[in-house]
């Protein structure tokens, strides 16, 4: 689907899908591309499934649902049939020969709501690079295709090339171009993380499902302990209103700076392309030192949602990072909400109702990444007590007639700053 056809209103469509025997959520996963339908403007008028052992059939599904897949779209009057998965090369061009309508797979859906989503210049590379990534085992081995392209010169000797080949060759030009105009975005951000990390701050990432609240909780934390509301973040209702990173920098009730981050968020069965274009993005969750996993609490397949994102982690090599599960929405949630446990709370960013509690388990969590030690600084040295109960979180102080015993938590890099300062009890 073009830019152009996605921003199309009200186009009707059928949607069709395979249920395997090993689709433990094929129902989720309907509901789900629906909602995807709806978001690049396509209105669902007739749901056909088929249980098969398999979706890598030549055409997807077997011939009679392809007989009810015309019979629909004709009765519907669709002009677009979705299937709930992503389609090889070969069975878009299998299904396109028999079905009378445009066909499009799940993986189209979500380039191109990525690709009306996105707004910075980095974002639109990345999709218009994970748009190449698609296309590539695409291209289309018709006849036309395989017409030879006459070309002059001895090393053609007169066999020319293919369009196939030609269009490959074009594909793989321009993607080595974003690759590089990519890279040198990746290293101005690679030096904003330098940065950071040599101003001692630590990075909290916002991970999780598509719409279930991360910005929201970005802008209520800017809120709440910046009280500033004019470096918000966008956000909304929708899948993927978030594509680009935004960082933020915040002090947390212990006067500790840290740098919270907003990132893309996930869905099922997100195309690969997209994570491999998303790379530089996704690196920022990588370089984080604590994820706060925000999940949906209100939606009934928040279990699933969850289980998503964990697995994402895991592909992009975040597994191991130190991660505080968000139950989020639960102003929209009946009946009892559970305690909160060692690395779970409960919250409503958008009445931002336990925020503070949520803060106090970053402030925990990020703490068992630091050194406590303990300071001995004279009167003669008033600045340096000043400078430390100023920059860092000081736990306690104690003075005498000599000057002040100072018990401080920081990072080593911090506290190596104050070493002729250290208390020797001896």
């Amino acid at each position: 689907m073009s830019d152009h056809e996605g921003k199309t209103m009200n186009k009707k469509a059928i949607l069709f899908g395979v249920k395997t025997p090993d689709a433990v959520d094929f129902d989720n996963s309907i509901s789900e591309t629906a909602e995807l339908m709806k978001a690049c403007g396509l209105d669902v008028m007739q749901i056909i499934t088929q249980a098969y052992s398999s979706t890598r059939t030549p055409h997807y599904i077997g011939q009679g649902k392809i007989t009810e897949l015309i019979t629909a779209c004709e009765a519907q009057e669709a002009v677009v049939a979705v299937a709930a998965h992503e389609l090889t090369g070969s069975q878009m061009r299998n299904l396109q020969e028999l079905i009378p309508v445009e066909i499009i797979d799940r993986t189209q859906l979500i380039l191109t709501i990525f690709a009306e989503r996105a707004q910075t210049s980095e974002a639109k590379i990345q999709v218009e690079m994970a748009n190449l990534q698609y296309q590539l085992p695409r291209i289309n081995s018709t006849k036309l295709s395989q017409e030879r392209q006459q070309g002059g010169g001895v090393r053609n000797r007169g066999t020319g090339e293919t369009r196939t080949e030609i269009d490959k060759r074009r594909l793989e030009s321009k993607l080595q171009e974003l690759h590089e105009l990519l890279d040198a975005m990746e290293i101005q951000r690679s030096t904003q993380r330098k940065r950071r990390k040599k101003q001692q701050l630590q990075t909290v990432a916002i991970v999780g499902y598509t719409n279930s609240g991360k910005s929201t909780l970005l802008n209520a934390m800017l809120t709440q302990y910046q009280g500033q509301t004019d470096k918000s973040v966008l956000e909304k209702d929708m899948l993927f209103a978030t594509l680009q990173t935004s960082a933020r920098r915040i002090t947390l009730p212990n006067r500790r700076d840290i740098i919270l981050t907003d990132t893309v968020g996930f869905v099922s069965s997100l195309p690969h392309t997209l994570i491999k274009a998303f790379r530089s993005t996704l690196e920022e969750v990588k370089e984080a030192d604590l994820l706060l996993h925000v999940v949906d609490y209100s939606n009934p397949n928040h279990e699933n949602q969850a289980k998503v994102t964990l697995d994402t982690l895991k592909e992009i090599g975040a597994a191991d990072i130190p991660l505080l599960t968000i139950f989020n929405k639960i102003d929209k949630v009946e009946g009892p909400i559970p305690e909160p446990t060692e690395d779970t709370v409960f919250i409503s960013a958008v009445n931002r109702l336990n925020l503070d509690l949520l803060a106090q388990k970053i402030i925990e969590n990020l703490g068992s990444q630091l050194e406590t030690i303990t300071f001995f600084i004279t009167y003669q040295h008033e600045a340096i007590r000043a400078e430390i109960m100023n920059k860092l979180e000081v736990l306690k102080s104690e003075s005498n007639d000599e000057g002040t015993l100072l018990t401080v938590r920081a990072s080593k890099q911090q506290l190596d700053q104050y070493s002729t300062y250290i208390f020797d009890e001896k």
